[in-house]
């Protein structure tokens, strides 16, 4: 009966261990939509609360570009730009992935007609990429 209980409570603490695990915040994550349509985000962790974010989408004609450095919180960054309305997107960094959520219209966000940037992005090396914009 011990021993059946500290089976278990070791399992248990080996999971919440592998669960708890921090995200990479420095990397490059995809988020495709069709074989050459979708979004590439790049991302470097600059210290515990500030990150770089370079956020680039393109369709068949239209196209959209966000970058700058973020706030970083309880693994959650956010982007925000008001020049005729307002846009948020959020990045909520998981172990492998990113769940990126817009909130504005495409172009208060600075995109092309028809570019939304929501969905989850898979990690695709966590190497410090190489931004295309200072």
């Amino acid at each position: 009966m011990i021993r059946s209980y500290i089976v278990i409570t070791l399992s248990l603490m080996m999971i919440a261990h592998a669960a708890s695990k921090e995200p990479s915040y420095t990397g490059t994550y995809k988020l495709k939509w069709t074989k050459k349509r979708g979004c590439i985000l790049k991302t470097q962790k600059l210290n515990d609360s500030k990150l770089r974010m370079q956020l680039s989408c393109q369709d068949d004609s239209n196209s959209g570009l966000a970058l700058g450095v973020l706030d970083l919180n309880n693994n959650v960054a956010m982007f925000k730009r008001e020049v005729s309305g307002l846009c948020e997107i959020s990045f909520a960094f998981k172990e492998k992935s990113v769940e990126v959520i817009q909130k504005g219209m495409d172009v208060y966000c600075g995109f092309g007609m028809g570019i939304y940037v929501d969905g989850n992005y898979l990690i695709q090396s966590n190497k410090t990429p190489k931004f295309d914009y200072k």
